[in-house]
Parts: structure tokens; C-alpha cells; sequence
């Protein structure tokens, strides 16, 4: 708000006075008589709780070992945390009040009172799944002698036979290596021959994605109700966009889809379900506007490596940081000011980590001086994630290993555990999310992990994946830790394939033992996604880097596994490696209180998907380390610990303003002000705040020596 004074000679003279929040006027209300439609809410309501009833009594009937009570709990949403956007149904048809919509602005209005204003500008990196991808694929097919020269598999394949039947020895040695123990059961791997595809089945196939791309033309099939039209509607269609060509890792034949642009990518992936936008929101509200705030969406499918070759990723975000700094100088700010805070989220720390030893390795460290203010890491999947060997192990997670019989069933019929497996063994991208650091910071099968505590029983921890192979005869176990677990999924999801899957060799997710080892990653792009192996470039003495993530939430750590005979209802041309009839999944069965396992999985600290030590240990050590940081740079780590404020509101799948989930803390007022701060160059006065045991686990981590 504005007043206004008048001068001796009558001229008006603006003046800036701010309005404390209290005191902003109350705007009355008129009361209206409902009419009945006004009351078209509560009858969409009662609709749904109907229609939910009727479905549970036809599909109990029809469906042999289901009882209609399994279905009402299905429905009931407590066994739907893997689908919450459809809780989103009550914001998207409720009417917002102006005391809500005056609530996304808080933060940003409260400091704004105290005088912060935006500073630096802004480039925002978002997490795995949370940017929408559009189709763009609606172009006849190219003939056969043009398309072969577009063919991404043909630029991957090896030269010559000799050559890729020399890479498949030499990766069968090194599962040989690093998996010495795995009994001759799971040893085996079915291959199924590759390339021997009917032509015709072919040609009608991308005739069929053709004719469905011509329809979702620009829309997304993920993100949006589009998404969830496609996937409803148009299931074999949104499969063949989704899924990446498995040899390559690249576009599949006559598809294409790419990531969203513009802060629209990522602020809001549904209707009411919002990801970025209270953050955009609030920068909003300290003055930053589409001139000074970015979004650098990405196709979080692909392998970093693919991100450049395809899309020139890196590129793109090298020159919006570069423009991004030039328009500020332009616009008045000193070169101090104009450099360029980063704000990465997820998996959106791990392409920051990679970005900055691409911006070292070909543009050199001043670079990095010049252009970059800070790093604002928020819930980064620095060390990994141990959900992501999960999902592409088997497709399960926690959230599909806790639906009852009723939800497993349905989830089943509809998208099978080997369809999902597939689809996720095509992405690289969540490769990129598995541990980093091997048994150093994880633990192995043998001893404590670092991050539990001294009382328990071994094996800790640290056996990742422990599985029991079942027969008539036989029992058998093996455990899989973060040395070897990688190179298990990578023989396990080459199975249907001629060789390992593509993405066998694209990350390095081993730790730094020499100072050569250091010197040696700076140049290989494997390496540059894991800040155990890579130091951070050199910057200016005023870069600063600010850790912000929740705790007191319980995060999967690790997975019982079963191997053995399922009765799957259809072949998706995905053996297990055992062959025909054997298949890996979780063993929901599996639960003990007292090790805090739930349905097969068990969980550590964290905030609600990242295990705290992954959250935690670059920040509160690792970078307090010369070896890690040689530059020195300042690193503050602020946790948010999970209480009653931070819970979901009655009728909401979402967190509170305190709360510390994973993706919701987007939206925590706390971390939201603090993010103001470092980009309005107050940043210096915050300061650390820890409430778990992230220094004990810290602490705990034995690196080699000598490198410091």
C-alpha cells in the first residue's frame, strides 16, 4: 500500500509506508441464499462414496478371494498414498477463501515487510517426476532407409558382434566379481533374442502412436488430467510414450516427448496438487518475476549423458545462468548481485552436483566463480535413494507393498508389477538415484550401518536387498548391499535384453580411496553426479551453500525380497533371471514392529523417502572436508523436524506450513522464509540447525584416510 502527501506548493508526493499485516481492512461478506446447486459439492461427494460402494460389491463378486471389505479399505484412500492426487479432487472443487489464498504468500509477506528484496537471481532445478512432459510426436513415419539414419539404437550399438559380445564378457565378469556368492538359481539369466520384431507388427504399432500422439498433441501425458485421461483411456499409447527405447535410452521409434517449459513445468503437476508453486509464489512476493526467476525443466527419464546429446541440456542451463546475470547487470545490479542463486530439490541436487563438474570441465572453474551467488539443496538425493533399487528391481516400493488384497488385485490388473518394472528399467535417470558411497556410508551385510542404532542384530542395514529364493525343495538367501546391488539390477533388468541394460556403465557409484582418484573424476562424466568422488569447483569467497531438509519421518532403508513361482496373469516379455515362472517382489508378508518393518520393507529416519544419511552427511560432513570442498565453502544445514503442525489438515493429502515431508516441504513457511533470505543476501545470518543424529551418523562414516 501506497500514501500519498502533499507538498507546500499542492504537488502530490508518492511515499512508501508499509502496513503492518494486522492491520490490513477486513473486507465483509454478503449472505445469499443457497439455491441447490450450491449444494452440487456434497451430491459430487455422496457420487463418489456410491459409486465406490456399488464397485465393491460387483467386484468382490466377480472377483475369487477379494472380499468387498479388502475393496472398501482399498478405497478408503489409506491404502492410496502412491496415488494421493486424487485427494486433490477436494481443492480442485472447493472454493478457495481469500485467508487461503492469502496464506501461500506468508512468508514472502512478512519479510517483505522487514525490507528483504530480491537480490540474486534465480534458476530453480526440480526433483524426478515433478516437471510435465508433453507429446510432440505427430509426423508421418519416416521410410525405412531415412529412419535408419535417425535411429538412436544405431548410434549405440557397438561397431562390430566381436565388439559387444567382448563388452558382455567382460560385464558378466564383473557380476562375477562383485556377486561371488549368488546361487546358480538366480545366476542364470534367460536372454530372449532382440531386433526379430515383425515388421508389420511394427509399422502397426507407430501407426497407433502416431494417431494417439495427433490427439494428445502438447499435452502431457505426465503431469495434468491429461495424464490421467491418457492412462485411463489410452493405456498402450501412454506406455510407448513413457518408455524410453531399451537399448539407447533414447526416443523410441516415432515418439517423441519432452519436458514442459516455463515456471508452468513444475509448479503445479495436477489440479490442487501443488510442487513449486507456494516457493514461486513467495519470490513472487519479495519482488522476482519471469525475469529474474527460472525454471530449468529437464525429461528426468534420461541418463545426465542424454540430457547433453539430446536435449543439450547442460548447455541451455549454462546459458539461462549466463543471461539470467546479464539482464541483472543490464538492469542496474553490481556483479556481486547479478551472480545466480541456484535452488535444486531431489534429484534436481544430483543434476546440480553433475552441472557444476560439467560447467568445471568445459568452461573451467572461473566460470563457476563468476556466474554462481550459492546452492540452496533442498531434501537433495545426494548419497541416493534406496526406493529407486526397489523400483527398478521389481516396480514395488513401500507404497504398493502396503495395499491389501483388494488394492494389490486392482493394481495388478491394471499395471503389472512387470510392466512397472520395465518402464522404470528404461529410465536412466532413476539409475542416477541409486547409493552412492558403497558400503563405506551404507553398511554391508556383516556389520552396524552407520546409521542405526549399536543394539541391533546383524545383518543391519546394510544389506540393501536380502532375498530368500523359494521352491518345493529348496530355500536359499543372499543379501545385496550397496557394493554389489547396482551391478545385481543391471544382470537382473538385462534379462530380455542381448547384453546389460544401457545404462549398466553410466554412473559411478563408488567412493574416492586416492587423491588420483579426485584429480581422475574431475574428467569423467560418470563420476560427476557423485560428490564422493568429485570436490566441488573453486567459487567466489561469498558463495555459500544452505542444506535445508526434513526429518522425523520414516523412509525405506531396506527390502525383503522373495524369489520364486508367481501366477502372473499375462507375459510381458520380461523373464526373471531364474527363468520362466520365477520373479522377484517384496514380501508384504514380512512385518516385525521392533525393527520397524512394515510389509517387507524396512525403515529408517528420513523424510518420508530419502533415508536422513542421504539427506545429511555431505552437508554435516562431507563437505566439511578438504578433500570434498577444497575451496572451503560455507555449508549451513537447517533440518525441519516433523510435528503436529507440519500433519496434513482433515480433508487434505498434503502438509501443513511445518511440515517435513519429502515434496511438501516445498510449501513449509520456515524453509520458504529461509529460502528468501539467501536470495535477498541475508543469508549470512542463518545459521545450523539440527534436531536428529546426523552428526552421530556422520560421524560413524569411515572414509579413507589421507586425503585431507
Amino acid at each position: 500500500m501506497t500514501l500519498t502527501k502533499r507538498t507546500k506548493a499542492g504537488a502530490r508526493q508518492a511515499s512508501p509506508v508499509v502496513v503492518p499485516v494486522h492491520r490490513l481492512p477486513v473486507i465483509g461478506t454478503i449472505s445469499v441464499p443457497k439455491t441447490i446447486l450450491q449444494f452440487r459439492r456434497l451430491f459430487f461427494a455422496l457420487g463418489v462414496l456410491g459409486g465406490a460402494a456399488l464397485a465393491a460389491l460387483i467386484f468382490s463378486a466377480a472377483s475369487p478371494g477379494v472380499s468387498s471389505t479388502d475393496v472398501f479399505q482399498f478405497l478408503s484412500g489409506e491404502n492410496l498414498p502412491s496415488l494421493e492426487f486424487l485427494g486433490t479432487l477436494r481443492e480442485y472443487f472447493e472454493t478457495s477463501s481469500s485467508d487461503q489464498d492469502y496464506g501461500d504468500f506468508q512468508p514472502g509477506a512478512r519479510l517483505a515487510a522487514t525490507g528483504i528484496r530480491a537480490k540474486h537471481p534465480v534458476v530453480m532445478i526440480p526433483g524426478i517426476v515433478s516437471t510435465g512432459l508433453q507429446v510432440w510426436n505427430s509426423a508421418p513415419a519416416l521410410n525405412r532407409t531415412e529412419e535408419a539414419d535417425d535411429d538412436d539404437s544405431a548410434a549405440s550399438r557397438p561397431d562390430t558382434e566381436d565388439e559387444e559380445a567382448r563388452g558382455d564378457v567382460a560385464r558378466q565378469e564383473a557380476t562375477d566379481r562383485l556377486l561371488p556368492n549368488l546361487p546358480d538359481r538366480v545366476r542364470k539369466q534367460t536372454v530372449r533374442e532382440e531386433h526379430q520384431i515383425d515388421p508389420d507388427a511394427l509399422s502397426a504399432t507407430e501407426a497407433a502412436n502416431r494417431l494417439c500422439a495427433q490427439k494428445y498433441f502438447r499435452k502431457r501425458m505426465w503431469g495434468t488430467v491429461d495424464q490421467i485421461k491418457a492412462l485411463l483411456w489410452s493405456k498402450d499409447c501412454w506406455l510407448a510414450h513413457m518408455m524410453l527405447n531399451e537399448r539407447t535410452g533414447r526416443d523410441p521409434a516415432n515418439v517423441k516427448l519432452r519436458a514442459a517449459q516455463g515456471l508452468d513445468a513444475a509448479d503445479y503437476l495436477y489440479p490442487g496438487f501443488w510442487v513449486w508453486a507456494r516457493v514461486i509464489a513467495n519470490l513472487g512476493s519479495i519482488g522476482y518475476d519471469s525475469g529474474n526467476m527460472h525454471l530449468a525443466a529437464y525429461d528426468w527419464r534420461l541418463s545426465y549423458n542424454n540430457l547433453e546429446l539430446r536435449d543439450l541440456y547442460f548447455t541451455r542451463l549454462r546459458s539461462t545462468i549466463e543471461l539470467a546475470h546479464e539482464a541483472a547487470v543490464v538492469g542496474g545490479s553490481s556483479l556481486e548481485d547479478a551472480r545466480v542463486m541456484i535452488i535444486s530439490h531431489s534429484m534436481g541436487s544430483t543434476i546440480t552436483m553433475h552441472f557444476l563438474n560439467w560447467a568445471r570441465a568445459n568452461h573451467g572453474e572461473l566460470w563457476c566463480s563468476t556466474y554462481l551467488a550459492g546452492w540452496i539443496n533442498i531434501a537433495g538425493t545426494l548419497l541416493g535413494v534406496p526406493k529407486a533399487l526397489a523400483s527398478m528391481l521389481s516396480g514395488e516400493m513401500r507404497d504398493t507393498a502396503q495395499l491389501n488384497a483388494a488394492g494389490s488385485y486392482m493394481l495388478e490388473y491394471f499395471f503389472s508389477r512387470r510392466q512397472r518394472a520395465r518402464l522404470f528399467r528404461s529410465w536412466a535417470g532413476m539409475a542416477s538415484m541409486f547409493p552412492f558411497g558403497g558400503s563405506r556410508v551404507w553398511g554391508d551385510a556383516s556389520t552396524i550401518a552407520p546409521d542405526e542404532p549399536a543394539n541391533v542384530t546383524i545383518p543391519s542395514f546394510g544389506a540393501l536387498i536380502d532375498v530368500t529364493t523359494q521352491d518345493q525343495n529348496t530355500s536359499e538367501s543372499f543379501r545385496l548391499t550397496a557394493t554389489n546391488v547396482s551391478a545385481f539390477i543391471s544382470h537382473h533388468a538385462g534379462t530380455g535384453l542381448k547384453g546389460s541394460p544401457y545404462w549398466a556403465d553410466t554412473y559411478a557409484y563408488g567412493i574416492a580411496e586416492t587423491k588420483k582418484d579426485l584429480e581422475e573424476a574431475k574428467k569423467d562424466p560418470t563420476q560427476w553426479s557423485n560428490p564422493l568422488l568429485t570436490p566441488l569447483p573453486t567459487f567466489d569467497p561469498s558463495f555459500r551453500i544452505l542444506c535445508l531438509y526434513g526429518t522425523g519421518l520414516a523412509a525405506e532403508r531396506k527390502y525383503f525380497y522373495v524369489l520364486g513361482q508367481t501366477q502372473d496373469r499375462r507375459d510381458d516379455n520380461n523373464a526373471s533371471p531364474a527363468g520362466s515362472g520365477d520373479e522377484l517382489y517384496i514380501d508384504h508378508t514380512r512385518s516385525d514392529p521392533e525393527t520397524d518393518t512394515e510389509n517387507g520393507v524396512q525403515l529408517s529416519d528420513g523424510d518420508g523417502t530419502v533415508p536422513l544419511i542421504s539427506l545429511s552427511y555431505m552437508c554435516t560432513h562431507g563437505w566439511k572436508k578438504e578433500r570434498y570442498n577444497p575451496g572451503g565453502v560455507p555449508v549451513v544445514t537447517r533440518e525441519t523436524r516433523q510435528t503436529d503442525g507440519g500433519k496434513k489438515p482433515f480433508g487434505s493429502v498434503r502438509g501443513g506450513p511445518e511440515t517435513a515431508d519429502h515434496v511438501d516441504i516445498l510449501g513449509n513457511h520456515g524453509l520458504i522464509e529461509d529460502i528468501l533470505r539467501m536470495v535477498g543476501g541475508q543469508g549470512d545470518d542463518l545459521e545450523d540447525r539440527i534436531f536428529s543424529k546426523a552428526q552421530e551418523i556422520g560421524d560413524r562414516v569411515k572414509l579413507p584416510e589421507g586425503l585431507d
